[in-house]
């Protein structure tokens, strides 16, 4: 078994072991390195899987940090059989990170669905650069398509206000 076999196994063998099957799980991908700086606290999540290549491996309360680009985290959570009631589509993660497409692509969030719960959030930032409006882009492709998936979502925009999370999320 290569190295990279190796290391992809034993991170979804950590995630098993740190994740019940019955919590409730965001995915952050392209976090960021300074996770400490979250507050995850007051949203009503167990785990909120935060994903940088730069990132230190390290669980600190409800943040589980993986080290890796965001597919290859995706990969891992499919793998480990998580289902997501959240994502956090905030950074674009085109240049940082290790990543080389944008969150809010149509490419990355269709890779993200087989993840999702039937009922979850997708949580974006209009200060963002690569901020879609929900009326435009890919999300007004998902409301079209015919897949419940992609209609059961609730569509946020977020910047720091963690109330509209609360009541998005407790729906």
């Amino acid at each position: 078994m290569g190295s990279f076999r190796l290391i992809y196994t034993s991170k979804i063998k950590r995630l098993k072991k740190l994740i019940p099957e019955d919590s409730k799980i965001g995915f952050y991908p392209s976090a960021g390195t300074n996770v400490e700086a979250f507050d995850f606290s007051k949203i009503p999540l167990d785990f909120v899987i935060c994903c940088d290549y730069g990132i230190r491996e390290k669980q600190l309360g409800k943040i589980i940090a993986v080290k890796a680009e965001n597919n290859t985290c995706l990969r891992i959570i499919l793998d480990a059989g998580i289902k997501l009631d959240a994502i956090f589509a905030i950074q674009d993660g085109f240049f940082g990170g290790g990543n080389h497409e944008f969150i809010n692509s149509i490419g990355f969030l269709s890779r993200v669905l087989p993840a999702l719960k039937d009922k979850f959030v997708l949580v974006n930032n209009p200060s963002n650069s690569s901020y879609h409006d929900f009326s435009k882009g890919p999300i007004k492709r998902f409301k079209r398509m015919k897949n419940s998936l992609y209609r059961e979502g609730i569509y946020s925009t977020y910047d720091h206000d963690v109330n509209k999370y609360l009541l998005l999320m407790n729906k």
